[in-house]
């Protein structure tokens, strides 16, 4: 069993969680096709700004509004990998191109976590 962690904005994080689906863009599909039924994932959601969705414009930087990157639940992959072009994901303003994040797996939550776990990067002294 592999642990993944999935990195998403809160806007794709809500169809994760009520879909139980999840998706990467087409430039990461070797990436997916290593997942297996079994495999566990981490639903990893960054830093954004409060309202944004994670398309935030550089004005808007009032440390009040910076909502944390967290771990917000865990899930099970219960399928293989497979292609879906059906739009249920929304694509960051900050991707390029056309994107529906094609690849994808089906899941079964483990956890929601009622409150995020917050996930803060560290460095090395």
């Amino acid at each position: 069993m592999t642990v993944w962690i999935a990195s998403t904005n809160r806007e794709n994080r809500e169809v994760i969680e009520k879909k139980n689906l999840w998706g990467v863009p087409k430039r990461n599909k070797k990436s997916i096709e290593r997942s297996n039924p079994g495999d566990k994932i981490l639903i990893f959601v960054r830093q954004e700004i409060a309202g944004e969705g994670g398309n935030a414009g550089a004005n808007a930087v009032a440390t009040d509004d910076i909502l944390p990157s967290a771990i917000t639940g865990a899930f099970e992959i219960i399928s293989e990998p497979f292609e879906d072009e059906s739009l249920v994901f929304k694509k960051p303003s900050t991707m390029p191109g056309e994107e529906s994040f094609p690849y994808r797996v089906k899941l079964k939550p483990v956890e929601i976590f009622e409150e995020p776990l917050d996930f803060k990067s560290s460095t090395l002294n």
